[in-house]
């Protein structure tokens, strides 16, 4: 399944460990239900099979559906077990921009609301003090009249993290249907959530690398 799905991915960064790629919004990392052949994962398939390369690759955290920008993935297992410590440690940073509806009191701040599964929900997330630690940090880059361009920085990875504390302090995404089904603006069809840069070192060489994605037309 996974050589089906004829399509090149939009690759920023390529090494001999790691690569970087650019999601579209609406396409999943991995194959799951309802996506199996057109995912990123299928892409990088596809790509390599081109280049007749073997790769086993590794993705060192995921972007939900609707949310863009930048996938990184490790290209053997000691590059993601590598990684993987980085992200746990904070040595890997990833920053991203949204949209949030409202008016902000703070241009900045930290959110810590430890999020666990909604009870009674198949999707939804929650803070709770029975949830696991999470930790957002938010900056208003600019403020318009009815909502506000975002960076936000992540000290954790839970599901969901941006969108649930942003919802929690009263400023959900615009376009996310699942947090705040009340978005009526048909300008913004998909939840406004963009993974703009992210830095790391290569988990061999020990180079530091950062790149980042221009937000999207949408």
């Amino acid at each position: 399944h996974l050589l089906s799905f004829e399509q090149m991915p939009d690759i920023l960064y390529e090494d001999a460990d790691v690569i970087a790629v650019n999601k579209p919004a609406g396409m999943a990392v991995h194959p799951s239900h309802g996506h199996y052949q057109d995912t990123l994962a299928n892409q990088l398939a596809y790509y390599f099979r081109k280049n007749t390369q073997q790769v086993e690759i590794h993705s060192i955290g995921r972007l939900d559906l609707e949310t863009s920008g930048i996938v990184l993935f490790a290209r053997h297992r000691a590059a993601a077990a590598r990684l993987s410590r980085q992200r746990e440690d904070g040595r890997l940073q990833k920053t991203y921009l949204a949209i949030c509806s409202g008016i902000f009191a703070e241009k900045n701040g930290t959110l810590n609301g430890a999020i666990a599964p909604l009870p009674g929900s198949l999707m939804k997330m929650c803070v709770s003090k029975d949830g696991k630690p999470a930790v957002t940090h938010y900056q208003v880059q600019k403020q318009y009249m009815e909502a506000a361009l975002v960076r936000l920085t992540l000290e954790t990875g839970r599901t969901h993290q941006i969108r649930v504390h942003m919802s929690a302090l009263g400023y959900p995404l615009a376009g996310d249907q699942l947090y705040y089904p009340a978005f009526s603006d048909t300008k913004i069809k998909r939840q406004a959530l963009h993974s703009h840069r992210l830095s790391f070192s290569n988990p061999v060489t020990g180079e530091m690398l950062t790149f980042t994605s221009p937000l999207p037309c949408d």
